[in-house]
């Protein structure tokens, strides 16, 4: 069986890749989502060790996070249930 090697990755990251998707153990990990806007910012915006790249999109960041915190706070009081996702879609649009 012939398998086709992902350009760009070497043949033994693939074997790890390929292992570590098989694992039964692995599944429960994956997202079963598309990230949120205000997620892909925060990717988007990050130094490899997770710092952010500037202080205006940290300022940005902290913002929009308080903001969705206060709505899912808001809609606990009032009894109702809310999709954090699109909540953070909402507030970083």
């Amino acid at each position: 069986m012939r398998l086709m090697v992902l350009e760009g990755i070497v043949e033994e990251q693939r074997k790890k890749l390929v292992e570590y998707w098989s694992n039964p153990t692995n599944a429960n990990k994956r997202e079963a989502r598309d990230p949120s806007r205000l997620e892909r910012f925060e990717y988007q915006h990050q130094h490899g060790d997770s710092s952010l790249i500037n202080e205006e999109a940290a300022q940005l960041l902290d913002q929009a996070k308080r903001e969705v915190e206060d709505c899912v706070s808001a809609s606990k009081t009032d009894g109702l249930i809310v999709d954090r996702v699109a909540v953070k879609n909402e507030v970083f649009t």
